[in-house]
Parts: C-alpha cells; structure tokens; sequence
C-alpha cells in the first residue's frame, strides 16, 4: 500500500493486528510540479464498527429466516394498500406466486363483499392502533378460506407500513361448529 502510494496511487486496505482491524489509508503527497515527492498512511480502529456490521447482518439473517419460515401468511403493505413484500405461507395460501402478489392491493385478496376490510385495516394503521378481524380470502384455485386477520403499523423501508398475518382458521371454525353441534344434541 505505502509503495503504491509512492508511485501515484490510493488506496484503502482493512488490516487485522491483535484483536482489532484498522483500515489503513495511503495516499500520494504532490509537490507543486505533480510529482510524488512522499507517501501518506492514516489509520482509522474500525474493529467496532466491524462488530456491529456483523451482528446487524447476524440479526437481519435471524428475522429473515423467522418471515420465511412462519406458517402464517405474513403481508408487508404500504399505505394505499398495495403489497410490498409477503412470505412463502402467504403465497402458499393464496395459490400465487409471489411474484404475482407484490404488485397487487391486498384488497384484492378477498371475496368482493370482504374487500372493505383492506381500507379498515389501513386505516387502524394510519392511526398506530393494531386491527382485527375475520374474513373470507380467495384463492387463485378453489374455494374460498376463513382466515383471521390481524394487522399493525410497523416502519419499513424508512415509512410507515402495514404487517398482516392472515392465519387460516377453516379447521378451527369448522371444529367448533361441529363440537356445539354435539354439545346440542
């Protein structure tokens, strides 16, 4: 590096010593003609900036494999509704692909009379206050699907957005109808 910098040239090099890590600058020094008359060298301890690159990459790795691997449909939407990003389950459960879903309006998952719905949820998000509720998703083949809907405002991207996990709770509802039905009996 310093033999670069002799010969005209910068450079930015990270260099372990002990246990920290430097970044080692180097950089030509000119005379008033141009000529290279010396090499500079600065250093700069960057071992605890490192540590918090690798924890930050460590901790976005861990959320990451948490959204990918929940069997709950999880959907990221902005504020007009529109889906920005959604897990593998959400795709699974709506029979798109996800490439499918990103550019749609999460209204558009519903039956039409539960489309509603996706403006009251935005609107629970708008005010910080988390939402709840029931409805009938649509699926790209078969029918219909009860899912439980619970919604917050979360920050993504540096704005306010909207998580939802869409719980499918057909088996459950179907459960329960079926034990008051003997309970009746």
């Amino acid at each position: 590096a310093c033999r670069a910098a002799l010969q005209g040239e910068s450079s930015a090099l990270e260099v372990p010593f002990g246990e920290q890590v430097y970044l080692l600058y180097t950089a030509p020094v000119r005379d008033a003609q141009g000529t290279v008359a010396a090499g500079l060298a600065m250093t700069q301890d960057i071992t605890a900036r490192q540590a918090a690159e690798t924890a930050l990459r460590e901790r976005e790795a861990q959320y990451r494999s948490i959204f990918e691997s929940v069997s709950d449909g999880l959907f990221i939407l902005n504020l007009d509704g529109q889906i920005v990003e959604l897990n593998p389950a959400a795709a699974r459960m709506s029979g798109y692909a996800p490439a499918v879903l990103v550019p749609l309006n999460y209204s558009e998952l519903f039956v039409p009379e539960h489309r509603g719905l996706a403006e009251d949820l935005l609107r629970s998000v708008r005010e910080g206050v988390e939402f709840r509720s029931l409805a009938l998703m649509a699926r790209r083949e078969g029918p219909p699907f009860l899912v439980e809907v619970l919604g917050a405002p979360i920050q993504y991207a540096g704005q306010l957005h909207g998580v939802v996990v869409a719980r499918d709770v057909t088996e459950v509802v179907q459960a329960q109808q079926l034990l008051e039905q003997r309970v009746d009996e």
